[in-house]
């Protein structure tokens, strides 16, 4: 069973890494003018991973009572009663959101580490 949590979870990480790969190469313009015009590596960074825990957490306030739901009615079918903890549904929110607003930062600051001259040659 924990073997398919933690597949769930890489591949989770891999479609983040995909979207925010697509994303960053569609802004790779925006973000070296941001560059030239003096904005930190951090703060862009930061620009860029803020919106996708954006979406993290819109989706979390979204899936979490459905899936709470769901869950106490499955749970209450059996003998034994088992109680729902709310601190499971919050770490499992922090852990997304460190796996996301790491992998994003990644790809920011790899894309910032070209020279913007490079990346503006053309315009």
């Amino acid at each position: 069973m924990q073997v398919f949590s933690v597949l769930a979870i890489f591949l989770a990480a891999l479609g983040t890494y995909g979207l925010a790969s697509f994303s960053i190469l569609r802004r790779q313009k925006e973000l070296a003018i941001r560059k030239v015009l003096g904005a930190g590596r951090f703060g862009i960074s930061l620009l860029v991973a803020k919106e996708f825990v954006t979406l993290v957490l819109l989706s979390a306030v979204l899936a979490f009572p459905l899936a709470f739901w769901l869950l106490d009615n499955w749970l209450s079918q059996f003998n034994h009663r088992v109680e729902q903890t709310t601190w499971m549904y919050v770490l499992a929110l922090v852990v997304v959101s460190a796996v996301t607003w790491l992998t994003v930062s990644l790809l920011t600051l790899r894309t910032l580490s070209v020279r913007p001259s490079t990346i503006l040659k053309y315009e």
